[in-house]
């Protein structure tokens, strides 16, 4: 991001308030002592403080508010439906977008296309169902969308690196 080498020297960079924040948060929580309590506040706080500089915004920003406004009610209306197939032209067609130029903007958003974003939430909430609610594959699979529960295995594998009955076990694991 900033290009930094052993030969760089001093480099201006942006006035960054949400550092200098964080950073103040820091200072405050040291001056009221070493404790491992203040230490310990400090620490969790300094990759936030880096993180501002290296990464200073929070995505692409897209061109437009109206661009955000279709991707945020896109995304509002995809986590409404996790139990539902959708299709990218449906997801277009409610803003009056071609599925091409809705899949742009949504990707440029977001980092990634409507479809891997919706299978993401999918999956995001088959592991709250199989991890909180200790529920059966198969039902899970029919929780979010999926008739199949061979087909839902092998997605959730392949996202989550594990099948869906080895992430359950975990739970277990923990609890015991």
């Amino acid at each position: 991001c900033f290009n930094i080498t052993l030969d760089t020297g001093p480099i201006d960079i942006a006035l960054n308030k949400e550092g200098l924040e964080i950073w103040e948060q820091i200072f405050q929580s040291l001056e009221m002592g070493f404790s491992i309590n203040n230490l310990r506040n400090a620490n969790l706080r300094l990759p936030h403080f880096l993180a501002t500089f290296l990464c200073p915004q929070q995505g692409p920003i897209p061109d437009s508010k109206a661009d955000l406004s279709y991707v945020n009610k896109t995304i509002l209306h995809m986590r409404s439906m996790l139990h539902e197939k959708l299709t990218v032209e449906e997801m277009a067609s409610k803003h009056l977008l071609s599925a091409s130029h809705f899949s742009t903007l949504f990707r440029k958003s977001t980092g990634m296309p409507p479809m891997d974003y919706f299978i993401h939430l999918k999956i995001q909430k088959a592991c709250q169902l199989l991890y909180l609610e200790n529920m059966k594959v198969k039902d899970v699979a029919q929780a979010i969308g999926y008739d199949d529960p061979y087909h839902f295995s092998r997605l959730f594998k392949k996202h989550m690196r594990v099948s869906p009955e080895q992430y359950k076990a975990m739970r277990h694991k923990e609890i015991s």
